[in-house]
């Protein structure tokens, strides 16, 4: 089970990295939600319960930086967790990531581990098989939970992901897309980008877990190509992989 995400993920983020997906497993999945205890805020989510007798591993894949839970732009994840008869489930975690709430925020954090709690408490898990994964902005909030997740989490698994906004917000400009206006209204409630306030949103900026992430495995994924095709430069991937 060391290496589950790279068998079971690795063919299909590669082929379809960067594309928009169909979800054909929709009708396999059912749509719920719970009370943040934080701050009231509905979250929704959808899932696959296995049908198991046994207890099953469970799968948590966190959504993209500009797709929410609804847009069901799952890269395929769904469909593989489920040929396995695995626990699923694809938490919104405060949505797209324009706003002050959202960008690995502690509400952020709050709602991917109480969606894991409510898994825990209404699906057959395998408590040592609970495995996060992402892809960019997923990635990054992958990055968050290996951080900053109460839960064990067996292994964490992200495909291009960001570590740093400061640094992201610098390149997003020099190439003119749209995710530095939405850096500065993650991080702050002004018109200006606050670096400072970035570092707080920063997973490669925090102090890394060490003690509370022994025996568990963390893999990260970007293509050599990344820094020149993409909006997720490797850099953050490499730069992560040296503090952690």
């Amino acid at each position: 089970m060391r290496y589950l995400f790279f068998h079971l993920f690795c063919s299909i983020c590669i082929l379809t990295h960067g594309q928009v997906i169909p979800n054909k497993a929709i009708n396999s999945l059912t749509k719920d939600s719970i009370k943040s205890t934080i701050d009231g805020n509905t979250q929704l989510f959808y899932y696959y319960k296995s049908t198991a007798k046994k207890n099953m591993p469970l799968i948590v894949q966190l959504h993209s930086w500009s797709y929410p839970v609804d847009s069901l732009k799952t890269m395929e994840v769904d469909i593989e967790a489920i040929s396995k008869n695995y626990n699923y489930l694809f938490p919104n975690f405060r949505g797209v990531n324009n706003h002050i709430k959202a960008c690995c925020s502690n509400y952020v954090i709050s709602d991917i581990d109480e969606a894991i709690d409510w898994a825990i408490n209404y699906m057959n898990v395998d408590r040592n098989q609970i495995y996060i994964v992402g892809v960019s902005g997923g990635g990054y909030a992958t990055l968050a939970m290996y951080m900053k997740s109460r839960h064990k989490i067996k292994a964490f698994s992200a495909w291009v992901p960001i570590s740093d906004l400061g640094n992201w917000h610098q390149e997003s400009v020099e190439r003119k897309n749209k995710y530095a206006a939405e850096i500065i209204k993650c991080t702050t409630e002004t018109e200006f980008f606050d670096s400072l306030k970035a570092r707080y949103r920063s997973q490669l900026l925090w102090k890394t877990p060490v003690k509370n992430r022994q025996n568990r495995t963390i893999q990260r994924f970007a293509g050599i190509h990344e820094d020149f095709t993409v909006h997720y430069p490797i850099s953050h991937s490499v730069n992560f992989y040296n503090i952690s």
